[in-house]
């Protein structure tokens, strides 16, 4: 790969302008003293010839010699000139300290401005050139802009950080946006097509941008009106294992069969976004937004989805063992087939759901929501049902054998068959 010279050797040119500023420093520092010593030289030349004259001056000895001894006369004349070399001193040289001190501060000041104005010239263009090697046609070129961009970031975090995350999340929009296939005369055909969940892996220049966003500084935040945006892009069968992607946006992404296990979305929008088979276990998709999503067949072993948003969700076979449901809201969602497994579904919200062959064996449903859930053929053995809402429920065909705190008050107004299996208490 074939590089831009000065897109490798900028770093070097940055190291070049500092050197010659701190040269200029020296170079400044030597002048003033070259100044300074011939000036105290000169004070201290006056000082040796001011002295005799006020010594032998008659006048000024005539004031004492009437009062004093030739030998107290001498003592005073010897400690007065003492005195008077040490103020002479002190009153040429204060003011020139002051005003040295002040002009080196000001200078100082100057060039760090001057440094300060070079370098960010420097990053401009490194960051220009990174970005235009973004755009080549070769991916190795493109895989160079990359790093480029992220040692950037590192180099100057607090100007140029969330710059350079918006910038990767324009490349992954741009070169991995959803590319429907068109063409196809039956649309059934080109309906599966479109979404079709075959084993995929993203190229590398778009896992590495993904990578580079995974290992960003957590500790800069972005601005308020600021957020990480892979919205409407292709990132099937994506490596995000541990990611973190907190309030980010996936709006209509493509995220089929992606690695997601452990990774970290809290408060991050799916809004009609495709998850099939994609692994989330353990993951924190607390208060994410996943309405109108499609996750069939999507595992979410262990996952935290605390007051998640899955209205309208396609959660077909989905996998909820033991996972974090409480508040959830699945209003309409389609969770035929999905197993929830001693998941704790406390205050969840169910109103409408279908739920048609449900595992939910020793699930927690207290005080959850199923008003006019459809749970024909679900099992309910040994759930936890206290305050649970079955208003025109279907039952048909579930088995609720060994379920706990279920009432006959709750069974009211719930739709049954003869195949429908009550606990042995009622």
């Amino acid at each position: 790969m074939k590089l831009n010279w000065p897109v490798w050797k900028s770093w070097d040119l940055r190291k070049l302008t500092r050197a010659m500023i701190r040269a200029n420093q020296l170079i400044t520092f030597w002048v003033r003293m070259a100044l300074v010593v011939p000036l105290i030289g000169a004070i201290l030349f006056l000082g040796i010839h001011f002295i005799p004259i006020i010594r032998t001056d008659s006048a000024f000895l005539a004031l004492f010699s009437s009062s004093l001894s030739l030998v107290e006369l001498e003592n005073f004349q010897n400690s007065l000139s003492g005195h008077l070399s040490l103020w002479m001193l002190v009153l040429l040289l204060v003011p020139f300290f002051i005003w040295r001190t002040l002009a080196a501060d000001v200078a100082a000041r100057a060039q760090k401005r001057q440094a300060d104005t070079a370098c960010a010239g420097l990053l401009n263009d490194r960051l220009a050139q990174a970005i235009a090697l973004l755009g080549n046609d070769q991916q190795a070129v493109r895989l160079g802009g990359i790093y480029i961009l992220e040692r950037i970031a590192r180099e100057e975090p607090q100007s140029y950080h969330w710059l350079v995350m918006d910038i990767l999340c324009g490349f992954i929009r741009g070169y991995a946006t959803w590319q429907p296939k068109r063409g196809i005369e039956d649309d059934d055909e080109e309906e599966d097509d479109n979404f079709s969940t075959a084993p995929r892996r993203p190229p590398a220049d778009i896992q590495m941008a993904l990578t580079v966003l995974m290992r960003r500084d957590r500790n800069i935040k972005p601005r308020e009106d600021l957020r990480l945006d892979l919205s409407r892009a292709d990132l099937r069968g994506a490596n995000l294992i541990g990611a973190h992607f907190e309030n980010t946006r996936f709006e209509e992404a493509h995220l089929e069969g992606a690695r997601m296990e452990n990774a970290h979305f809290f408060q991050a929008d799916f809004e009609g976004a495709y998850l099939d088979d994609a692994d989330l276990e353990g993951a924190d998709l607390r208060e994410t937004t996943f309405k109108d999503a499609y996750l069939i067949g999507t595992l979410l072993k262990n996952a935290n989805l605390m007051e998640a948003d899955l209205e309208d969700a396609h959660l077909e076979g989905a996998n909820f063992t033991e996972a974090n449901l409480r508040k959830t809201r699945f209003w309409g969602a389609h969770l035929k087939g999905a197993d929830f497994m001693e998941a704790d579904l406390q205050g969840a919200s169910l109103l409408n759901a279908d739920m048609e062959e449900a595992n939910l064996w020793k699930a927690n449903l207290e005080g959850a929501d199923m008003r006019k859930a459809n749970l024909r053929g679900a099992r309910l053995w040994g759930a936890q049902l206290k305050s649970a809402n079955l208003w025109t429920a279907h039952l048909e065909e579930a088995n609720l054998m060994e379920a706990t705190n279920l009432t006959a008050e709750q069974m009211k107004n719930v739709v049954t068959d003869d195949k429908t299996a009550l606990p042995n208490y009622l």
